[in-house]
């Protein structure tokens, strides 16, 4: 037992000393022409942008789901059954609140937390932030998840609950501005008409949104990110750098129809706006 806990010990030690030797790697290129999108502009003359990370582990950095200092549960929070999911992020310092966003929907929009908290510091914003994993911001039922059929019926009850109560609190609060991403093409919903799932979503996205936007709302869509998961792009071209196209995932795969980009189009309203970002590879070179 001895043996095992120093040899324990040992290795968190050795982590622990990797990491920070990471992080300084980080901390010395960071902010250089040749850190992050910058690597891909010619003018800038560095290394191959797609080739291996400058910084291969970055810790806590990298986590997909974090919490920020500045936010706080919500003192009147949405609840759907046993849960609260309303969180309060004042970003406006000690100056006054310029104006107050939503961030809204599943895991998708979660990945945006960071460069939407950012763009809060940046112009004094209130963020309320409501996040629902696997729960399309409608009004109809999730049937099936990536074809997977839902048989949970109080999880579809708890996500058309949080669905009603976040549409219901933005026409009552009024906010300046929405902004939402969804796992649309992976989510499917059934209205019970038999319709395709971009008629489903059209309808249903334009009786919920169109509500928010006759209000004075503003509301950004985020088009969803490729949906790479066959193959993991950084890690990939770290082990293939000579064959980068060992990587290549299929395009129709990678980028099939997004059922809320397509509602946005749709609508033709000047409210609405469908945006297009890209993703994140990794911290260093490679972001």
């Amino acid at each position: 037992m001895a043996i095992v806990c120093l040899m324990s010990a040992a290795m968190m030690a050795g982590g622990a000393a990797a990491q920070e030797a990471e992080l300084g790697k980080l901390d010395a290129i960071s902010g250089g022409d040749c850190f992050g999108a910058k690597s891909l502009d010619p003018a800038h003359d560095c290394a191959d942008p797609f080739g291996s990370p400058d910084v291969e582990n970055v810790g806590e950095d990298e986590a997909p789901w974090f919490a920020s200092a500045d936010c706080i549960p919500h003192e009147d929070p949405i609840r759907a059954q046993e849960r609260e999911l309303l969180s309060a992020c004042d970003f406006s310092g000690d100056e006054k609140v310029s104006e107050t966003v939503w961030l809204v929907e599943d895991s998708h929009a979660e990945q945006w937390q960071a460069g939407i908290f950012e763009l809060a510091r940046q112009h004094r914003w209130q963020v309320n932030a409501s996040l629902m994993g696997g729960c399309p911001l409608v009004d109809v039922k999730r049937v099936a998840f990536l074809g997977v059929r839902t048989t949970d019926a109080e999880f579809q009850k708890r996500c058309l609950e949080w669905s009603a109560g976040v549409s219901d609190r933005i026409l009552k609060e009024r906010p300046n501005t929405v902004f939402l991403a969804t796992f649309a093409a992976g989510e499917t919903i059934d209205d019970g008409t038999g319709r395709s799932q971009l008629e489903q979503y059209g309808e249903a996205f334009r009786e919920r949104v169109g509500q928010w936007t006759a209000n004075g709302t503003r509301v950004y869509v985020i088009r969803d990110t490729p949906l790479t998961l066959n193959r993991s792009t950084p890690e990939c071209l770290s082990l293939n750098s000579s064959n980068p196209l060992a990587c290549a995932n299929d395009k129709a795969k990678a980028l099939p129809l997004d059922p809320l980009a397509e509602a946005v189009h749709a609508m033709d309203e000047p409210g609405t706006t469908e945006h297009r970002l890209p993703c994140n590879l990794r911290s260093g070179r490679n972001h």
